[in-house]
């Protein structure tokens, strides 16, 4: 929805942190989208991010994002699964936070209130017990 989101950074998945990585997506043709190097402070962008989207899960920066309850969206590419994680993935495929294609994830985009739904995700139980899970601090020695 080109008036609900007029600002859309993209950023490539950095190789090395000397070179820039824009060439990477520079395929992307729409005036909204700003290419960034890849270089940039992943937790810097995030702050100034209403929402981080993954073309791809799992990701780390997927898990950062739930440490501290930030939006996140993104397209599951694991076909296998453990035992542990699948009911978590069926939970966020349920809920919106994953999705099978990019094109589910901007039909879903282009019909929520991201505060509103991202609001509902991280009061639900499931969601708390993924982040206590696999996102939870780590007590020091």
């Amino acid at each position: 929805d080109k008036e609900k989101y007029k600002n859309i950074l993209g950023r490539p998945r950095p190789e090395n942190k000397i070179f820039s990585h824009a060439s990477q997506i520079s395929f992307i043709k729409d005036s909204r989208v700003k290419i960034d190097t890849g270089l940039t402070d992943m937790a810097e962008m995030m702050r100034q991010s209403q929402l981080v989207v993954h073309v791809t899960l799992p990701a780390t920066n997927f898990l950062e994002c739930i440490y501290v309850d930030h939006p996140v969206i993104g397209v599951l590419d694991n076909d296998q699964p453990t035992g542990i994680v699948k009911p978590y993935y069926d939970f966020f495929l349920a809920k919106g936070v994953m999705h099978d294609s990019f094109n589910s994830l901007v039909e879903h985009l282009n019909t929520i209130d991201v505060q509103t739904w991202w609001a509902g995700i991280i009061s639900d139980p499931v969601y708390k017990q993924f982040k206590n899970e696999f996102a939870r601090q780590v007590q020091s020695v």
